[in-house]
């Protein structure tokens, strides 16, 4: 089976807002069911303002108790950037070993700065602590981290499957203080590369002024179904795109076509937009739980993790991505504004997993339903 390979790929996240810290929000020194696993999680919740609503986020680390610990990592170039093409490995009992760390490249680190100090002029800084594991970074959150604060999160969106449905999960990478006072100032944004075929052009919602746009977005999995992967998967994921005057119709058909239809081939199309997660989850407890669900646990068919979000009560709760804009690059020594758009990047034979039972774009189940629809509305718009 070819792997796929990506080029020129964005998925991350920046929150900015209040952090919410609850009874959910810390699980330390966790032991995995069945293995000698001890991890320490992080929930942590954003309240990004009355636009975006509460986002959550998350870390997760740990060691196995019973063996050779050892960290992935990858190297730095000559001019100290990060070398993707170097990787290699080093010890768990050295991941605070300062000389190593010396050479290992900017990204495999979590950053954290939650404390200032105060400078000579009476100003103050804000004191940064870097983690090659998440295990270490939670356990210092867990001491400094404080209800209320607001900071500015950024990281990682994150792509799996769960019982056939596509799940996004929103990593950490840096969270860190800020000087935003005002919640106007507040945000959620995501930067996210998407492949688009003469299928993503989805229903329009009139009402809102938005596009359903139907995608495929690749991200790094093991196993799929019990079959092994051990590269980039193509997620079938639904996004909304909002134009910005709905009631345009000349500038809505052009700005479809532009984006969004494409007649043949692949196209590979990065944009931002914004999170939007309105309402509010009723989190129930352990106790909470029906007994049989609670058999369920002690039996290893769901960890208590997976329980309590599967029966979490969302009422009202709007959680979805929405598209703004093209992404625009600075490229080359000029630094020449490039729109991220590559058309014919991959065909459907570069795409296609070959498993025992069909797992094609059509029988994975994204987020919304598989309607189509043409462009002839707005001829009555």
């Amino acid at each position: 089976m070819m792997k796929i390979e990506k080029q020129d790929w964005v998925s991350n996240f920046t929150l900015v807002g209040k952090v919410i810290v609850n009874d959910y929000t810390f699980k330390m020194e966790q032991k995995a069911k069945n293995s000698d696993w001890i991890y320490n999680s992080l929930n942590l919740g954003i309240n990004c303002g009355e636009k975006h609503g509460v986002v959550y986020t998350e870390m997760m680390g740990g060691y196995g108790a019973d063996r050779n610990n050892r960290i992935y990592v990858h190297g730095i170039d000559d001019d100290g950037r990060d070398d993707y093409s170097n990787q290699f490995t080093i010890d768990w009992e050295s991941r605070f070993d300062e000389d190593e760390l010396l050479y290992i490249g900017s990204t495999c680190f979590t950053t954290v700065g939650l404390k200032r100090e105060n400078k000579d002029d009476g100003n103050s800084k804000i004191i940064y602590k870097k983690f090659l594991s998440q295990y270490d970074a939670i356990d210092y959150l867990k001491e400094v981290l404080e209800n209320g604060m607001v900071v500015k999160v950024r990281g990682n969106i994150k792509y799996s499957l769960y019982n056939g449905n596509v799940q996004v999960k929103k990593n950490i990478t840096s969270i860190y203080l800020t000087n935003v006072n005002n919640e106007s100032e507040y945000k959620a944004t995501f930067t996210q590369s998407v492949l688009l075929d003469n299928d993503s052009i989805g229903e329009w919602n009139k009402d809102f002024g938005t596009l359903q746009v139907k995608t495929r977005v690749l991200d790094y999995v093991n196993v799929v179904d019990g079959n092994e992967v051990k590269g980039q998967f193509p997620f079938s994921k639904d996004f909304e795109y909002q134009y910005p005057d709905f009631s345009d119709k000349e500038q809505v058909k052009k700005i479809t076509e532009k984006l969004f239809k494409v007649k043949k081939g692949i196209r590979q199309i990065t944009l931002v937009g914004d999170f939007i997660e309105l309402g509010t989850a009723i989190k129930p407890t352990l106790d909470d739980l029906p007994d049989d669900i609670k058999e369920m646990i002690a039996a290893g068919i769901f960890t208590e993790d997976e329980a309590l979000e599967i029966c979490a009560a969302n009422g009202n709760t709007v959680k979805k991505m929405v598209f703004r804009r093209p992404s625009v690059k600075l490229v080359g020594a000029e630094k020449t504004p490039a729109l991220q758009i590559f058309d014919n990047r991959y065909t459907e034979d570069d795409l296609k997993i070959e498993f025992n039972e069909d797992l094609s774009k059509e029988n994975i189940k994204s987020d919304s339903d598989d309607s189509d629809e043409d462009m002839d509305w707005l001829n009555d718009l």
